[in-house]
C-alpha cells in the first residue's frame, strides 16, 4: 500500500511540476525534426534543394539571410566557440538555452514569412529568414 501511495504522489508532483514549466515557458522536452534519410544531403559549400544550413561563427551568420520554401529543412549549427541562443518572433526559431559548439537547430517551417533572428549572447549576430510558399 505504501508503494501505491508513493507512486500517487510522484504522479501528481509531475503533473504539477509539468504545469508550472509549461507557464514559465521551460521546455523539457524540445521537438527536434530530423531530414528524411537518402535526400537533401548537403555537401561541402553547397546546399541542397531540400536542406538550408546557416552557420554561426565568430559573432555571425553565414549567410545573413536565407530564403527557404515551406517544408524544407533549415538547420543553424554554431560553429563558434560561443553559446548561440536564439531569439526570434517566430517560436520554431528561439532555442530553449544557449547552444555550444556544433549543436544544430533542425526545423521544418510551414508558416510563410520574414523573420529577424539574433543572438541572445551577442546582439549584433542578426539573421533573416524568408520562408515562401
Amino acid at each position: 500500500m505504501k508503494q501505491f501511495i508513493v507512486c500517487i504522489i510522484f504522479f501528481v508532483a509531475g503533473y504539477f511540476i509539468r504545469g508550472w514549466t509549461d507557464r514559465q515557458g521551460i521546455v523539457i522536452n524540445p521537438q527536434t525534426v530530423l531530414a528524411p534519410v537518402g535526400i537533401g544531403t548537403k555537401t561541402s559549400n553547397t546546399q541542397s534543394e531540400f536542406i538550408t544550413e546557416v552557420q554561426y561563427e565568430n559573432g555571425s551568420f553565414r549567410p545573413a539571410s536565407v530564403v527557404i520554401k515551406t517544408g524544407n529543412y533549415l538547420i543553424i549549427t554554431n560553429k563558434s566557440e560561443s553559446p548561440m541562443w536564439l531569439v526570434s518572433e517566430f517560436p520554431q526559431l528561439n532555442t530553449p538555452r544557449g547552444y555550444g559548439k556544433s549543436e544544430q537547430l533542425k526545423i521544418k517551417p510551414i508558416v510563410a514569412g520574414t523573420y529577424k533572428v539574433g543572438n541572445k549572447l551577442n546582439l549584433g549576430a542578426m539573421l533573416t529568414v524568408i520562408v515562401s510558399k
